[in-house]
């Protein structure tokens, strides 16, 4: 009879500890869905920064192109407007030998 008290004894203690790790595991896994979850935000969140980031490039892409289009024009309108200015000085030179 002794003994089986002690079995029951020690059945009960092992209960005691495997429903004490019950908890421990349930705060725990907790715990981690609830990092999980702060991740995953996070990693949503970033994902929307890496698109608006993607985009501000693209734009700056698109810009660099029509600046250097853009200075092109600006280049060769000079370039006319100095062929255009030596043609005249040199109508203007041969009207004045006249």
């Amino acid at each position: 009879m002794v003994a089986s008290n002690d079995l029951i004894k020690s059945l009960e203690q092992n209960v005691q500890r495997l429903m004490e790790l019950v908890r421990f595991f349930k705060r725990e896994n907790e715990e981690i869905r609830k990092q999980l979850k702060e991740h995953h935000e996070k990693l949503v969140e970033m994902q929307q920064m890496l698109k608006e980031r993607e985009k501000q490039y693209e734009l700056l892409k698109v810009s660099a192109m029509l600046k250097q289009i853009c200075s092109k024009d600006v280049q060769n309108a000079g370039r006319k407007i100095n062929s255009l200015v030596r043609e005249i000085d040199e109508c203007i030179a041969l009207l004045t030998k006249e």
